[in-house]
């Protein structure tokens, strides 16, 4: 079995801290949102602990990210996706709601009809 100095928990806290401060959240809002302590919410940020699937579930759905995302697993597969596609997904990933949004609103604008 390989391992890596990297290890994929490494990525899950530094994903949850930059997703948590991308949203301009803080620590205990999120811990609220979780219905946990303060204390866990920062261990999952700092590595000491690692979230379990239903917390990381509730995650995905706070950050608007996947699973796959916040574990640092950014592969698209089997999907009918084209390249363009999978870039905005990536930027919207990486943009704050605001910009989100404007950029759903210029996309709804230029609709095409067919």
């Amino acid at each position: 079995m390989c391992h890596s100095a990297y290890s994929r928990k490494d990525e899950v806290n530094v994903n949850l801290r930059e997703l948590r401060n991308r949203r301009g959240l803080k620590v205990n809002e999120v811990a609220k949102y979780l219905c946990c302590s303060h204390t866990t919410y920062s261990r999952y940020e700092s590595g000491e602990r690692v979230p379990s699937i239903d917390t990381l579930l509730k995650l995905s759905k706070l950050y608007h990210v996947s699973i796959d995302y916040i574990v640092g697993n950014e592969e698209i597969v089997g999907t009918s996706l084209t390249p363009n596609e999978v870039r905005m997904i990536n930027a919207m990933r990486m943009a704050d709601e605001r910009s989100c949004q404007d950029a759903l609103l210029i996309l709804e604008l230029h609709r095409v009809t067919k």
